[in-house]
Parts: structure tokens; sequence; C-alpha cells
């Protein structure tokens, strides 16, 4: 469906159970067209798509919302998935909002969100009014599926992504972060694994490039498989668990696995959200040569040279 130029206002996508077809309807604008829509887009619909405009409010999908794509949309607001199916976030940005939560939630409570995928998104400005307001910039509940590669997150509020058990939703599994560049938030770690849940279950962490320590839920009472594999971020050695598999990776103030190195993470502008990597820097050279995404967050084939890099960049 072929959009008009135009600023529209809230729009709300409900569920028909006439259709039959597994197929997408795609809403996207027409050649040429400027598309926004003024306020909040809720999807309770299915098997949507959803291309190439800007929404200058928050959306949201809901429980019995499945198969329901994002692809390029500038949001100047929020998202939120409450415990819906096969959601995918691809391109585009999300940002410029404060005390403002945006989430993959457990709601209704005892729910979880599954499968969901969250590639090349910029997520940015998410700040917060002062100290004592608690936001991240993403917070996901109790999820069962969880894909977020190639995307940047800078200027966020005490998290920059923060997974965990909320809600009787059930623990975390099932979770694939990699190729990210975190910039790193004002509180207190870039990725965290929140220590609220029982357990993380199948949790691989690969080739992301980070400013600020992660926590990879040392204090979550059961860890199994899981694995860390050629990040570059700064660590701390008290960090260091023996419940996960560290490879690889080239931390700031630690040494956890025996091909890990301690040693500057030495991106080019990292104030700038620039983590590609410095002639020099440890990380060349320095991928797991088992484990690694095909292409770095640029899009570039991995290895460029003899050996693969640690971290989201794949340097030349």
């Amino acid at each position: 469906m072929e959009l008009s130029a135009g600023s529209y206002g809230p729009q709300t996508v409900r569920s028909d159970a006439r259709k039959k077809s597994a197929g997408d309807v795609v809403f996207r604008p027409a050649a040429g067209a400027a598309v926004s829509v003024r306020s909040d887009l809720v999807v309770d619909g299915s098997h949507v798509t959803f291309q190439g405009f800007t929404l200058n409010g928050d959306w949201r999908t809901d429980q019995q919302t499945r198969d329901v794509t994002f692809r390029y949309l500038t949001v100047n607001g929020g998202i939120f998935i409450n415990s819906s199916s096969n959601i995918r976030v691809i391109g585009g940005s999300v940002g410029g909002i404060q005390d403002h939560k945006p989430q993959i939630g457990a709601w209704p409570p005892s729910s979880r969100a599954t499968n969901i995928l969250i590639d090349g998104v910029t997520f940015h400005d998410m700040t917060r009014s002062g100290s004592g307001v608690h936001a991240e910039y993403l917070l996901v509940a109790g999820i069962d599926g969880l894909i977020v590669r190639n995307s940047r997150f800078r200027n966020c509020a005490v998290f920059d992504l923060s997974i965990g058990e909320m809600n009787d939703s059930g623990p975390p599994k099932n979770i694939l972060i990699e190729n990210n560049f975190f910039g790193g938030s004002d509180g207190y770690y870039s990725l965290e694994f929140n220590t609220n849940s029982t357990s993380l279950t199948n949790v691989l962490i690969r080739n992301n490039s980070s400013t600020q320590e992660m926590s990879l839920g040392n204090d979550i009472p059961v860890l199994k498989n899981v694995r860390v594999i050629a990040n570059v971020a700064p660590y701390h050695a008290r960090s260091c668990d023996r419940r996960i598999v560290y490879a690889y990776n080239v931390w700031q103030g630690a040494r956890c696995g025996a091909t890990d190195v301690s040693a500057p993470s030495r991106f080019r502008n990292p104030g700038a959200l620039d983590f590609h990597l410095e002639k020099g820097s440890r990380a060349i050279g320095h991928g797991s040569p088992t484990s690694f995404p095909k292409r770095d967050i640029d899009g570039q084939k991995r290895p460029q040279g003899r050996r693969l890099d640690a971290g989201a960049d794949e340097r030349r």
C-alpha cells in the first residue's frame, strides 16, 4: 500500500480475522513522497511491514501481534514490543526522548516475547532529567529468541541494553548479541544481564565494540552455554566467571580466557562513536577463527586480511 505525501495523525492497525494469507501488507511512501505520522502507531494486526517513513511518537505491538517488520523507519520516540512474536526492526533510528524507557516487555504478566530481531538500528539520545530516574535505552524482559546485531547505541541513560527476568516472564534464553557499537551510558554498563534473572541460557556475545564495561551475568544463579567471543571493551578481572566461555576477547583491564588479551581498545574516535580500529590495535588479527559473523558492522566481508579482527569492525 503506497502512502501519499503528508503528515498523518495517530494510527492503529487492528487484527483482521478475515485475512488468511501469511503474506505481508506493506505500508510505504509512494515514490518521492515524504510521509510522517504525528503521533503513535499501535499494531495489533499481523503479517505487516512498515517501511521508510518518519514516526513522531512511539510504536507498539501487543501479545496477539506476530510477523511484523519495521524497516528503515525514523522513530522520534520509543519502541514497545509487548510479548509479541516474530518482530523485526531493520535499519532506521530510534531516539530523541527523555525519561522514557523503550522495551521488549512481558505484558501481560507471565508472558514473554519470542523471536525478535534488531538489525542495523541506531539508538540515540535517550536521556534522563536526573540521576534518580531509572531508564535503560532498551530494556528486554524474559525473552526467548533475541538477535541484536549491527546496531549503534549513543548518548544513552543508565544502560545501552539491559536484559533480565521481569513481570513473571521467565528467564531470558536463546540470545545473540553481535557486531554492535556500544557508546556507553551515563550509568553503569553498556550491555547488562540483570541479576534479577534466575538463569541465563544459550547466549552468544561476539564481536561487539564498547567504550564501557559489560555486565555479563556473574551474579545470576545459573548460567548455561554462555559464550563471550572476540569483543573489544573495558573489563575487570573480578568480573571473569568460570561458568562463561571467554575466547579471543581484547579486554582493557582483564584476561578471562586463555586466548583473551589485556590491551587498550585503540578505537579511531570513540567520542564520535567511531569504533573502527586504529593501525596497531591489538584487536587486529585477534578474532576467533571458528566463531564470527560473516560481515562486520559496515557490511564488509570477514576476513579482510589473513586473520579475523576482534570487535564489530573488520579493518581493511
